[in-house]
């Protein structure tokens, strides 16, 4: 899609977001921030030692961290579905192109 976009777009920045809902589009999967998950114990055995608290830490203190866990969606368009949004995408551009073109064009005729 971005080779699409840079058919159309020479200078500066577009951001385009396509939702797509249904069965077979994404697949999702779920990992642990093992790096992340570290830190929060070190820092809990930190205060552990520094402070007087006691008691252990249950999973369902650890499930609440923020940032634990990373979700991760793989788009997996079959190609008939990838060329129709890119035929979309194509109609958008081409026809905000014609529409930019003609305003440039009235905006630099002259009025007496």
């Amino acid at each position: 899609m971005k080779k699409k976009v840079r058919q159309y777009l020479s200078r500066g920045r577009a951001e385009i977001f396509i939702n797509m809902t249904g069965e077979g589009i994404s697949s999702k999967s779920i990992q642990v921030n093992w790096e992340l998950l570290d830190q929060y114990l070190n820092a809990l055995d930190c205060i552990k030692k520094n402070r007087p608290v006691s008691g252990d830490i249950e999973i369902e203190e650890l499930l609440q961290l923020e940032g634990i866990f990373i979700e991760n969606e793989e788009v997996d368009l079959d190609e008939n579905l990838k060329e129709k949004v890119l035929s979309v995408l194509e109609k958008c551009f081409t026809k905000s192109t014609f529409n930019e073109t003609r305003r440039r064009k009235n905006s630099k005729k002259k009025t007496y």
